[in-house]
């Protein structure tokens, strides 16, 4: 009823309702662009992170006190430059790589399999030593690892059951890895053999959601 009231106050006086109208509409988008920084997804870039920075210098009176639209949580976590993980969730998360050599190389192998923990543990290494975790580089890596890397990535985002995004297409998986290629995070000679080979699509065929599954230019993927 007050909104009522006060949309007929305005309507009644000389108050500039473009104006209104033009706040209304900032505000919206603001609204929009909070909401669509909230599902998180691979990069985020610094022009954007700027973006949020400046809606949280922006304030709001909540039962007649001031307060910032964003706390310093809210900004931390709207900014994470690639994928949902904060900091601390992805130290955590990065966990998950020494406990995995932990517990495999606990178990027994025959002779031909008793690299199998280490190949595991590097999974999350990459080819310019920016991985973890141990950071290793170039020729530490061997190429059971670097296969592992590449089926690891190309699985989860293509993966239509995480609770916390949607499967991606084949395309927009393999633009990725291929980002991932020119930072010399993964082996661009696997790469292209994953693609010329057409073990995606084979994968894509057996694995994913038909929806999923569009039209790939393998050339643009080769260069």
């Amino acid at each position: 009823m007050q909104i009522e009231y006060y949309k007929k106050e305005i309507e009644a006086s000389n108050l500039d309702k473009q104006s209104i109208n033009s706040k209304l509409e900032s505000m919206n988008d603001d609204l929009k662009f909070l909401e669509e920084s909230n599902i998180g997804g691979e990069f985020m870039s610094d022009e954007l992170k700027q973006r949020i920075v400046q809606i949280a210098k922006k304030t709001i009176i909540i039962n007649g006190k001031k307060a910032s639209i964003l706390n310093d949580a809210e900004i931390d976590f709207l900014s994470i430059s690639k994928g949902t993980l904060s900091l601390k969730d992805r130290q955590i998360m990065d966990n998950h790589v020494v406990l995995t050599y932990d517990l495999l190389s606990k178990l027994p192998y025959p002779d031909h399999l008793k690299q199998v923990p280490f190949y595991a543990g590097c999974h999350h290494e990459k080819i310019n030593g920016k991985g973890y975790p141990n950071g290793y580089s170039g020729d530490k890596l061997p190429i059971q690892a670097r296969i592992i890397a590449i089926a690891d990535v190309f699985e989860g985002l293509t993966a239509s059951d995480r609770p916390y995004k949607e499967g991606y297409k084949l395309s927009k998986a393999l633009t990725i890895l291929k980002y991932m290629v020119d930072d010399g995070e993964i082996d661009k000679d696997l790469f292209h053999l994953f693609i010329t080979k057409k073990l995606y699509l084979k994968y894509a065929n057996e694995m994913i959601n038909k929806e999923q599954i569009d039209n790939i230019n393998e050339k643009e993927f080769l260069g």
